[in-house]
């Protein structure tokens, strides 16, 4: 059976949830057709304690990483507003929404959803 979710003029395109191993290894997502390609690491700054996400691109610009920095509560940190990633097509915008939970200092529980936005709806 095939669901289609929507929110506003952003349709999900890939949503979920996972326990990540934040120490050992990045967590990679690549999406659709054109193989939109992310990573997330995660990073602690003792300077500064608030979350916070870096943003770097790589692989000459194939490849977007994004380090969540600080993201470390127990109850949650996440973002407030989709997160503007790229420009999927000329027409299709791709956003992200991630809420991250701190389950230790090495585990974290990470919920994401990916949307793209028609510009025409």
């Amino acid at each position: 059976m095939d669901i289609d979710i929507k929110s506003g003029n952003k349709k999900v395109v890939a949503s979920g949830l996972f326990i990540s191993d934040c120490e050992k290894s990045e967590i990679s997502f690549k999406i659709g057709k054109k193989k939109a390609n992310f990573t997330f690491i995660f990073k602690n700054d003792k300077n500064q304690k608030n979350p916070r996400i870096k943003w770097e691109p790589a692989d000459n610009g194939k490849r977007l990483i994004l380090n969540f920095i600080n993201f470390n509560d127990d109850l949650g940190d996440s973002t407030d507003e989709p997160l503007h990633l790229a420009n999927y097509t000329k027409k299709k915008k791709l956003y992200l929404k991630v809420q991250i939970k701190s389950i230790s200092n090495k585990t974290k529980k990470v919920s994401y959803t990916f949307y793209l936005e028609d510009k025409n709806d």
